[in-house]
Order: structure tokens, then sequence, then C-alpha cells
């Protein structure tokens, strides 16, 4: 983007200096100024959650938590003020006092503190906080202004929500009050606190309107209502900045994707161009375009878009994997990827110390240049798309590949993935260049999934039921944006496919974790049979449904569904239907009882449906196949999103889950009125047999200064059991030579002084009991291993090479939400948190200095030494 600081020399009579006007100025020469305050460099970006206001502190205490280290890395502090509603940290007539409100106010000292080291301070507010979701009146948690507004909620109670999306806490910004109470709460902030921004937050949480919260796009009048809070809050904004003569920046942080957050009733698109914010940052949820496509989108309209790059919630949980999101080289790849697609500053969040800050955050490039950098095709998320909005998951470009979120990839299709990389290809060709890998994680058989990138295939390197490592050829990455086509060979055998047809109803039985919304009169609206399970549809009021319904993880270019129905009587099309959503696309099989209609599509088929028929639907990214009794009847190219309006379930409360319009499967009645009953003998959905689920793809980057040789000095004495090896000597560590194991295998090391230990499973390697390092699958090899305890910090070799260097604890714990794991502890502590898994024999050993193998398998560990470098 063009950076126009001429506006920053001579304005009108009056001069700039660092931001500043001398004397009173004209809204013109003010947009001028805050044109070029918004141009700024701003690199790096902090928002420390206001978690440091927690507890009692003196001012030291209070910056030390998070603010004191931050000079000379960090550019821009985001400070939060307020949770739950209008509850302040910060003492002002309008805003809620917290429980956290102290004596001291904390952001008059996050602006000192800031002032003298010349950084900026933005005030953070939550539009929409829900953390007092728990409330009751035994235990309150909402503010008074939220107890005296009940009707402004979404909810009357947790146990009484009516709506689909957003907890019950939520507020209804379509209430004139609610949105009075935000100008008025943040008009006082900018009265009383010289900052250089507000930050309106959006994404604790998104939803905004009650109305679009029970599954239906916000409407014009709804996001003008939004439009109009925006405008007063610049014009606020600006009023007192000319009053200072200080330009005041606002920061929106929304989805990156102007049609989810118009649909949201949050206008983007609308508030850049009018001009009434400043910059444009990423919530830490989810992703729903590439970095490119975002930055690109931003750049047009000349505003700053902050990619999120630091939050320390992973993608799942760590012990689940052998591919953490939550490492540094993680970390690095998400800003190399971000800082190549033309970013102009990233946001991190949530860095408790310094120790956190210079590890994870690096200013440009230059400094990620030659550093482990572990990319993945989905970077982050910890909510879905869909738990927010109808349909959510329709506004993605790119599919979610994550342990919790498979995709699958099906035969006879090609999948294309895209992966951001920040790495320069003509590093790959120098003698000293990186490895390269691709690793995938997997479900339903092996050696299945083929790859390729710039029309040059991987190279698979090893693979096993959950794990394939692949070699990637110089030439088939590139900087930017890579497309990654993976295919599967049609021609496996179907039989051997494991996990890809999840029944809902199957031979008399119930199969899978299933909603049920009976809101039927009828005495019986379900009941199991045996012809199958008949659910009866009463038909007296809107409400008066029935039916079965999953909604399910799995994602793929094509779904399976398939059921097995006898219709007794039906009166209306929705009386006895199926409705089926991939995710992108859904269509509805409405049963009458001489017909067969697909409601979206207009198809429409003769058939004595009061005798069983199995009906299957076909749903791709390419078309849709409908057959009955096995028999091809229809098929089109015409598919109909899950964004329509026509596709938002109505006249009964979704689940917490919130994905029901996007990614389903529902059997029953959708008739209100309607009244229908029906025998299903069978339901099931799920991928074309033979595919695979694919839940995680990540490329890694290894250079070789940062993994060296071990030190040739080492020196081990053979290893005893007695308890009495040799205490805290410098250099102290110890060897294995042993094959990968088929079962777990912990190592434990201590040298009387600290305790180190790691777990050898077939698939990788941890941190006992903690932190997974890396995927290393079973080659059937002997490997030498070596554990040095350096400065109490282990570091791990195999076969003389460093494949693990223990990171150094945290140096403060705060309430916080960074997780890194304890990878070394006194013997005491370790012994407390693990010691009923040990032996007498082996207490003794970890208290006084040795090493051990658990569980003894013979034959599998060749040798086992210990002693000092």
């Amino acid at each position: 983007m063009m950076k126009h600081w001429s506006c920053s020399l001579l304005l009108a009579g009056c001069v700039l200096v660092s931001g500043q006007l001398r004397a009173d100025i004209s809204e013109q020469d003010y947009q001028l100024l805050r044109k070029a305050k918004a141009q700024k460099v701003r690199k790096i970006v902090l928002n420390n959650d206001g978690a440091d206001s927690r507890g009692s502190f003196t001012r030291e205490e209070f910056l030390r938590r998070r603010t004191a280290f931050t000079p000379g890395m960090v550019d821009t502090i985001v400070y939060c003020i307020g949770h739950a509603g209008f509850q302040q940290i910060i003492g002002i007539p309008s805003g809620e006092t917290s429980k956290y409100l102290k004596s001291v106010d904390v952001l008059q000292m996050m602006i000192d503190f800031a002032r003298q080291n010349d950084q900026e301070v933005f005030a953070s507010f939550r539009m929409n906080d829900v953390h007092d979701w728990r409330h009751t009146e035994a235990k309150p948690l909402m503010s008074s202004w939220k107890r005296g507004n009940r009707d402004v909620l979404f909810g009357k109670s947790v146990k009484e929500k009516d709506t689909y999306y957003g907890f019950w806490t939520a507020l209804d910004h379509e209430q004139q009050k609610v949105r009075d109470q935000h100008y008025n709460v943040i008009s006082e902030v900018l009265e009383k606190y010289d900052i250089d921004g507000i930050d309106l937050d959006f994404s604790r949480y998104l939803p905004l309107f009650k109305k679009v919260s029970c599954g239906v796009p916000a409407t014009a009048e709804q996001r003008e209502m939004m439009n109009d809070l925006i405008r007063k809050i610049r014009k606020k904004a600006d009023e007192m900045g000319r009053k200072r003569n200080r330009a005041i920046l606002i920061s929106v942080v929304l989805p990156d994707s102007f049609d989810y957050c118009r649909d949201l009733g949050a206008d983007i698109e609308a508030w850049i161009k009018e001009g009434l914010i400043d910059i444009w940052s990423q919530p830490e949820m989810f992703q729903l375009n590439t970095l490119s496509q975002a930055i690109t989108q931003a750049k047009k309209y000349g505003i700053t878009f902050l990619p999120q790059t630091g939050y320390p919630y992973p993608a799942e949980r760590q012990q689940n994997t052998f591919l953490p999101r939550n490492v540094p080289s993680a970390y690095y790849a998400k800003a190399a990827a971000a800082w190549t697609a033309g970013a102009e500053g990233l946001l991190y969040s949530d860095i408790p110390c310094k120790r956190a800050l210079s590890t994870v955050v690096k200013r440009d490039n230059s400094q990620l240049a030659r550093l482990d950098k572990r990319y993945f095709v989905t970077p982050f998320q910890w909510e879905g798309p869909s738990s927010h909005l109808a349909s959510g998951e329709s506004y993605l470009t790119r599919p979610i590949i994550l342990p919790t979120s498979p995709y699958y990839i099906v035969p006879g299709m090609k999948t294309v993935l895209k992966l951001e990389l920040g790495e320069d290809p003509d590093m790959l060709l120098k003698p000293d260049a990186p490895e390269v890998r691709g690793v995938i994680r997997k479900s339903g058989g092996s050696k299945l999934i083929t790859i390729s990138s710039n029309g040059k295939k991987w190279k698979r390197t090893g693979s096993d039921s959950t794990y394939e490592t692949f070699s990637i050829p110089r030439g088939a990455l590139k900087k930017g944006v890579n497309d990654l086509v993976l295919t599967v060979d049609p021609r496996i055998d179907v039989s051997h496919a494991t996990g890809l047809f999840a029944p809902l109803f199957w031979k008399g039985q119930f199969k899978r974790y299933i909603y049920r919304w009976f809101a039927s009169e009828h005495p019986q609206a379900e009941k199991i049979t045996p012809e199958g399970l008949l659910i009866q549809d009463s038909g007296k009021h809107d409400k008066d449904i029935a039916n079965v319904a999953i909604a399910y993880n799995e994602r793929g270019e094509a779904m399976n569904f398939v059921f097995e129905c006898k219709v007794i009587d039906s009166d209306d099309d929705l009386a006895v239907c199926a409705r089926a959503a991939t995710g992108k696309y859904y269509e509805t099989v409405a049963l009458r009882k001489d017909k067969v209609k697909l409601l979206n599509s207009g198809f429409e088929y003769q058939l004595d449906t009061t005798r069983f028929h199995k009906y299957q639907l076909v749903i791709s990214t390419r078309n849709l196949i409908f057959r009955i009794d096995d028999e091809e009847v229809y098929r089109t190219r015409q598919l109909t999103k899950c964004t329509t309006p026509e596709a938002c379930i109505k006249n009964f409360k979704s689940p917490a889950t919130g994905i029901m319009n996007t990614i389903s499967f529902i059997i029953g009645s959708l008739s209100g009125k309607g009244s229908g009953s029906a025998v299903w003998k069978s339901a099931a959905s799920g991928t074309i047999p033979g595919g695979v689920a694919l839940a995680d793809l990540a490329v890694e980057f290894t250079y070789p200064e940062n993994h060296p040789a071990a030190p040739e000095d080492l020196q081990f004495v053979n290893s005893n059991t007695t308890g009495k090896m040799l205490q805290s000597s410098a250099g102290f560590g110890a060897e294995m030579t042993a094959k990968h194991p088929v079962k777990p295998r912990h190592w434990i090391i201590s040298d009387g002084k600290h305790v180190t230990g790691y777990t050898f499973a077939r698939d990788g390697v941890k941190v006992y009991n903690s932190m997974p390092i890396g995927v290393m699958l079973n080659d059937q090899q002997l490997h030498c291993w070596q554990v040095i305890m350096l400065e109490d910090r282990p570091a791990l070799y195999c076969d003389g090479q460093l494949f693990h260097h223990a990171m150094a604890p945290l140096d403060y714990k705060d309430p916080g939400f960074w997780r890194w794991a304890d990878e070394f502890m006194t013997p005491a502590d370790f012994l407390k948190a693990y010691g009923k898994n040990f032996t007498a024999a082996q207490k003794n050993i970890i208290k006084n200095g040795g090493s051990f193998v658990t569980p003894e398998t013979p034959g599998s560990v060749i040798s086992l030494k210990a002693g000092r470098k």
C-alpha cells in the first residue's frame, strides 16, 4: 500500500510533531493527521487480554506481568478494559464495576508506560462478551446493567435459550439501549483517557442480533443500526482527537470475509468505504480466506489488515497429535506466511512474559529466514464459522483440515488445498538448504493419498495407519500460495476402507450421538418398532415437529446419504422428509404417498412410497446424484448453497454446535403445521467408499544449523538401578540404543537435581506425559538416542543430531492461556506429578540420578547408559 507522508510536514500552518499538531486544526487537516497516523508502521501489535489486572499488585508487578518487556519489540499495545457486558476494570460512570476493578487505574498506568517507551495504546472493548453465560442467581456473573435489562439478552437462562447461535447472555444490538450503552462507555473512555485508538473487538463474540442468531442473515436495516453506531463512535473519536491534537484511530476485530461480516450485521466493507475505521484485525477463532486474499482485499481500500499469528490456543489437544501447533516453529511459519502475503503488521495475543515474547515473536522475515518452521494448511482454529452464523462454513474459500474436523479425500476426485509459505524457493538450491518434509495425519487405510504441487509429485518416505511422511522435490513449492493436489487411487478395495460411513439409525438401533427436537404433541412421536424407527408428526402448530438429526464433523469433495423409508401418511412436503447438507450444498428429499420430490432441484418422481424403498443422495462439488433402489433416477449440476435464506431451518431450536444448516443429516419432519408419519429402517451418511479422512497436513522446513551434532566428548558409564548415580554433575547425560517401539516406551533421565523424560510411540516422540515433539514413524532401525542436561535444559539427540531442545520455562505464570510443557522438573515435583507410575527402584533413580526405561520389553532396548559429559 502506498504510504502518503507528505501530510506529515506542514498542514495549513500547523506543524505535525510525533503524530500531534501544535494548534487547533480544521476537520480537513485532522483527517490528514489521522491518515498519516493510520499508515504508521506497526510491525507487532499485542493484545494482552487484560489478564494482568487480576489479583493484587503494585504498579511494578502490574507492568512486569505483561508489559515491562515489550519496548523495542511491540509497537502497539491493545489493552482490554472490559468483560462480559459493560463490566469495566477502570472507573467510568457508565461502566459496570468489575470485580477486577482496582484502586489503581490500570489503563492510565498502561498509557504512562507507553508514552515513556514510544509505544501506542489502544483501549479494547469487547462488543458482545459472554463469559457470564454460567450466571445464576446463586452465582451472579452478569453485570448489573445486564441484570436490569434482561429483555435485551438472547435468552432467559442457560436452559431457556431460543436462538440457534450465540450464548444466552449475548446482547441483542437491535435494541437501541444496547447500542446507546456501547456508545456511552466508549465515549467516556475517550473523554477520560489520552489514548491512541480504540479497538472494537467483535470476536468476543460474533453474534450481534438475536434474529440473526435464529438462523437468518442480517437485514439492511440491522446493518444500518451498526453503521450508525460506528459513525457515532468515529465522530466522538475525531472530536476528542482534535481537542487533544492527537489523532485517535479505530480498529475492529472481525473475520476476514466481507460477506460473512455483512450477514452477521457488521458491514465492515461499508465502514471502510466511509472511512470510519483505520485497522482491521483478524480474530483468533478461524480463517475463511488465504492471508493473501484478506490482505489484498484490505489494501484495495487502503486499510491495514493485521493477521492473527500468536494466539496461544492450539487447534487441537496437544496430547492427541504428534503435529502440535503450540510450538515456536508453527508460530514462525504463520508469521513468515503473513509477511510474505504482504502484511504490514502482525497481531499477537496473550503473551505473558519476556521469554515467550522473545521466543515466539520475530519482527520480519529477515529474523525468521533460517528458523525451523511448520506450516499448516489450517494454521489455527478453535471455533467454527458455523458456530456464529447459519451456514457459516459456506463462506470458506479453503477447506478446514483439523483432527477435530477431518476432510475426506475421495476416489476419482481431486482435492485442492491451499498452503501459504514464507520460504524463499532459491534457498532450497543452496548447499545449506533446509530439509523439507510433508506430513499428513489421516485415518482409513495406508499408502492411499497422492500429493503433488507445482506439477511435481511428492515422494512418500514413511507410512502407517495414522501418519504419512513425504519428501518434497525442488520446484514443488513456491513462495506464497501453493495449490496442493490430493488424490486417492480409485482402484482401492473399498471393503477395507474404514470410518467412511456413519449410520445414524441402523438395524433397529441408534448408532451415533444424535439430536432430537420433538416438540410434537403426539404421544408417541418416536418409537422403535419391529419394522424400524417410527416418527410421527401431528401437525397441530408451527413448532409441532418430530425428527432425528446428526451434525457431524466429516467434510469432503463428495458426501453420501442413504436411508430406507416407508411412508404411512403425509399431507405436506416437509411432513416426511430427509435433509442432507454437506457444508457447501444441501438438498431436501420430500416423501408423499405417491411421489418423491427434491425440493431444491424441482425434481419429482412417481412412486408408491408406502412400501420400503432405499434412497441415496450423493452431493459433490460438481453435481448431485439421486438413486432409488440403487438405480440412478436423476442427476444435476445445479446445486443449492447452504447460504441461501431458504436453507435456514425453521421452527425449532438448534443445538449448541450451530452447524445444522450447514453440515448435517436430518430425518423425520420439518413441516410445522403439516402432519405425517413414516417408518425409517435405516439412515446413514458418510463419504464415498474408498476415501481417506485427512486430519492434518503440514510442511516442515528444518535448517541444519538448528540441529547441530552431539558433542564429541560424551562419555557414559553403564547404567544401574541402585539409585547411586553421579548427582548434579555438569553435563550429565544418558544414552539409549533401541528400535522404535510398537507400543509406547517411556525413558526417564535424572541427574539428581532435575528430571526429564520422553515417550516414544510408533508414530512419534513426546515429552513425557506432555508436549508432542514430532512425527517419527517406526522404521525398525536401531537408533542411538542421547540426552544431555545442559544448564538445566535437556537436549535430545538422535543418531548424533539434535532432535529437540527443551524450551526454557516461562518466567511468569499468569492467569492467561499460554501453555508450554514443563519439560524438566525437580525430582520432588516429578514424583508428586507422576510417582504412581513408577516402582520403588525407579523412584530411587529419579531422586538420586540415573536413567531407566519403562516398560522393559525384552530385546527392544539394546543398551542403556548414563554418566557425565
